[in-house]
């Protein structure tokens, strides 16, 4: 189904070689965020810009994870936003992607977001749960009411995320 260079791609990758952290094993699915949030630690390593999505496929992706011996399946967490946030819109499709990849495995997932989720994504996510016997743990991050506009200068509205919430439960 992937063919020789989907495979070649997927045995390249840095989901195939690197380290879990303590919290599981990072998925990224984008570079970079435009939210320009003051306390955020990626801008030592990408400038604040609209982000770009990853560039394997979700079935790549998770060939690569399938071939890093550093991460069991189905015991192993998989977490997303950990240098991006995994909703952002330039990037919602291919989370997606890869949520709907790993969510077989039966791997817990957990993300962390300031994006309103989209009613249409958030089934999406909800069934593959279901259908996968998959847990997946959503963090949507509000870290102020009061002082969200001047922390999180680009981010979406704390009532969008409180939206997210509420799609959720």
């Amino acid at each position: 189904r992937l063919g020789r260079e989907g495979a070649r791609r997927a045995g390249r990758d840095q989901h195939a070689r690197r380290r879990a952290i303590p919290c599981g094993m990072p998925l990224i699915t984008g570079h970079s965020c435009d939210y320009a949030c003051r306390y955020c630690y990626i801008q030592d390593w990408y400038p604040f810009v609209p982000p770009t999505p990853s560039e394997l496929s979700g079935p790549e992706v998770l060939l690569a994870l399938l071939y890093n011996t550093d991460w069991v399946p189905s015991r192993d967490f998989v977490i997303l936003g950990d240098v991006c946030d995994p909703f952002h819109p330039n990037l919602l499709a291919r989370t997606l992607e890869y949520v709907e990849a790993v969510a077989p495995l039966g791997s817990p997932v957990q993300f962390s977001t300031k994006t309103e989720i989209p009613p249409e994504a958030a089934a999406r996510i909800g069934w593959a749960s279901r259908e996968n016997s998959c847990s997946i743990s959503a963090l949507v991050t509000i870290t102020s009411i009061r002082h969200a506009p001047t922390m999180e200068p680009n981010a979406p509205p704390v009532a969008a995320r409180l939206e997210t919430i509420r799609r959720f439960t």
